[in-house]
């Protein structure tokens, strides 16, 4: 029963009781009665050749094109080998194991070659080769579950990464023993020995594709490195890193078990494919940019030490989940979008030809949207704290930080872009996400999506296409397009006359024009950036539109300007003012009606962030409330008394700036505030 439960060993291991396969494996039946529309071979004599196979495999009768339409099971095969030239070489080289596959659930399948694969680590005297089979049938088996409607999108990127975890882990693993035994290492254990692999991006979120390269951080933990002698131990290390990728990705007549990539660790051009803990964190810490804290929310252990790998990343956790919200240290990513979208021929969406994942519309927006949403505010909202693309955008819903009827489009287009993306890749095991420019490559992907396997489901399946990337593109465009900032700075050049113009709408026309001027002219610590200048020109029609309306225009103005005076730095809070309405409206009010905090303000701008917290503009929760959110908040600090002090003064200062705001906006009354 350990085979049919998916206990294959650390790599699924369990979190609150559950393993990752029985969380997400909970379905059961046999494969044939789970079958839906099998896919339209564009090659029937291929289809035909596999139908004959089957029939012998499976003690059928019959001609093959009779098979096809009465036998769910050899509809499925012969249908998407008629589709895929990989899948149909597949079939051919795995004749006899493909006729048991179909006596067994496909949970089943899987769960027994996971634990083949722990065991050939342990056992196995060709393990390259052994890991290249199992990968092929792994392969085959995620193949016909997902083109016959058996497993969902989930479940088959699941498998595909457990294979490759635990593919990983058993490579790992006899290689760290073999250090062991040469002596270079003095732990037997590879779950001991203080080195690990951290997976990165899809593997470790769970969602590899069909064709996907593992992007993998290789670390040791230096003080639980049990070694003699720990210069030879480091050198070792090294030799081990370029057996582990050769083992893994070596191409020989067997096939491959996976693309290995580890230039996801810090500047990998100057540091060794295998890094301590110390030296990364160290680095995180001095040098790290947004990309990089995005790459992380996907980031777990995989392979090796795990509970070496758990302690880095809880270390490394203040670095990618900051407290401070962080709009403007996400623009790196969103310009990183926008070149990857000129690559790909800018904000066009097509079908023939397009990049499901990178192209205008595409997975990638998806991912942005969802990841830096999270990068912003996860600091502060831990439920968003998830791995997965779908279980952010779910996240991001709940928690309202994301309508509900744009997450649930941003998650339809998701699943049917990454099917698409499979059915592209499994044509040939290419690591692609191009759709074919021609006629009969289109046919060939329609087929295998369920549509009619000819110019007609080709014309289906690009309509379906092209809907959920227009779909994308409507959530995703106002925060990523990089067209509506050019425009936006074009409109900028000729600021001073606009903003001429907004100052007459002022008592004082004059006077509120020369403050204005002074924003670009006078030398303010907060605005020596070009990007906080360029923030606050996009900024200042609505900014002057605002405190023009208010009861104390000249007031909210000056106080405004003395607000920027005092601002050590700009490009950030001008960022949040820019890209929260709400945030900017608070500032205008506290400028016009609250001096005194609009000075606390500038000295403090960090309590702003306390303005995205649920509940922030309502009546402020009971004491008890409080004291439960306090506790919380010193709980992430793992104990450390500094840290934990830091944290109550922070917590202390947002408490009174809701308190200020409450009385400010009449929620509550003086003696209450008091």
């Amino acid at each position: 029963m350990a085979a049919e439960r998916g206990d294959s060993g650390s790599q699924q291991r369990k979190a609150n009781g559950v393993s990752v396969f029985e969380e997400v494996f909970t379905k059961s039946g046999a494969f044939g009665e789970r079958l839906a529309t099998p896919p339209q071979p564009v090659n029937l004599r291929v289809a035909d050749e596999i139908a004959l196979q089957l029939r012998d495999a499976l003690g059928l009768s019959g001609e093959a094109e009779t098979l096809r339409r009465e036998d769910a099971r050899v509809a499925l095969a012969s249908g998407a080998a008629g589709g895929a030239p990989f899948l149909a070489r597949l079939m051919r080289r795995e004749s006899d194991w493909l006729g048991g596959f179909f006596a067994r659930t496909p949970e089943t399948a899987l769960a027994e070659m996971l634990e083949e694969t722990r065991r050939a680590g342990l056992e196995s005297e060709e393990l390259g080769a052994t890991l290249r089979r199992l990968r092929r049938r792994v392969a085959l088996l995620t193949a016909l579950a997902d083109l016959g409607g058996v497993w969902t999108l989930d479940e088959t990127t699941t498998a595909l990464t457990l294979f490759a975890e635990t593919a990983l882990a058993a490579a790992l693993g006899r290689l760290l023993r073999q250090e062991a035994a040469n002596g270079a290492l003095s732990s037997l254990d590879p779950d001991r020995a203080g080195v690990f692999a951290l997976a990165m991006g899809k593997m470790g979120a769970y969602e590899l594709n069909y064709s996907s390269d593992i992007d993998i951080i290789l670390l040791f933990d230096e003080d639980r490195l049990a070694v003699g002698d720990r210069a030879r131990a480091h050198e070792r290390l090294q030799r081990l890193a370029r057996d582990l990728v050769s083992l893994m990705s070596r191409i020989d007549a067997e096939g491959y078990v996976a693309r290995v990539d580890l230039r996801l660790r810090p500047d990998p051009a100057s540091t060794p494919p295998v890094m301590s803990t110390t030296s990364a964190i160290g680095y995180y810490q001095n040098h790290g940019r947004a990309w990089e804290r995005a790459a992380h929310v996907k980031a777990r252990p995989c392979a090796g030490d795990l509970e070496a790998g758990e302690a880095y990343l809880r270390k490394l956790s203040p670095f990618v989940w900051r407290r401070r919200v962080d709009f403007a240290a996400i623009e790196d990513a969103a310009e990183m979008l926008a070149k990857i979208r000129a690559h790909e021929g800018g904000g066009d969406i097509a079908f023939a030809g397009q990049d499901v994942k990178l192209g205008a519309g595409g997975i990638r927006e998806i991912e942005f949207l969802a990841q830096t949403s999270q990068l912003i505010l996860g600091g502060r909202e831990p439920a968003l704290r998830v791995p997965g693309t779908r279980k952010a955008l779910a996240a991001l819903a709940a928690v309202g930080r994301i309508e509900a009827q744009a997450a649930a489009a941003l998650d339809e287009a998701y699943v049917g872009l990454r099917d698409l993306e499979h059915r592209i890749q499994m044509v040939e095991d290419q690591q692609t996400h191009r759709t074919p420019t021609d006629a009969e490559g289109l046919a060939r992907i329609a087929g295998l999506s369920g549509f009619s396997a000819d110019a007609a489901g080709a014309s289906e399946l690009e309509r379906e296409t092209l809907r959920r990337m227009r779909a994308v593109r409507a959530v995703a465009a106002p925060r990523f397009d990089s067209r509506n900032a050019e425009v936006a700075d074009a409109a900028a050049s000729s600021i001073s006359a606009d903003l001429v113009q907004a100052a007459d709408r002022f008592p004082e026309p004059e006077r509120a024009a020369a403050v204005v001027r002074g924003w670009f002219e006078k030398d303010y610590r907060a605005l020596r950036h070009e990007r906080a200048q360029s923030r606050l020109r996009r900024l200042a029609p609505e900014l002057l539109r605002r405190m023009s309306d208010a009861a104390a225009p000249m007031r909210a103005l000056t106080q405004f300007d003395q607000f920027l005076a005092g601002l050590p730095a700009g490009v950030r809070v001008l960022a949040l003012l820019e890209a929260e309405d709400a945030v900017l409206r608070l500032v205008t009010e506290i400028c016009a009606m609250a001096p005194r905090l609009a000075q606390v303000l500038a000295r403090r701008s960090q309590i702003l962030d306390a303005a995205f917290d649920q509940g922030f503009f309502d009546a402020p929760p009971p004491l008890h409330q409080r004291r439960r959110a306090l506790a919380a908040r010193l709980a992430r600090d793992g104990g450390d008394y500094e840290l934990a002090l830091d944290a109550a003064r922070r917590w202390a200062a947002e408490q009174r700036f809701q308190i200020s705001v409450g009385l400010l906006q009449g929620r509550l009354a003086t003696q209450e505030a008091g």
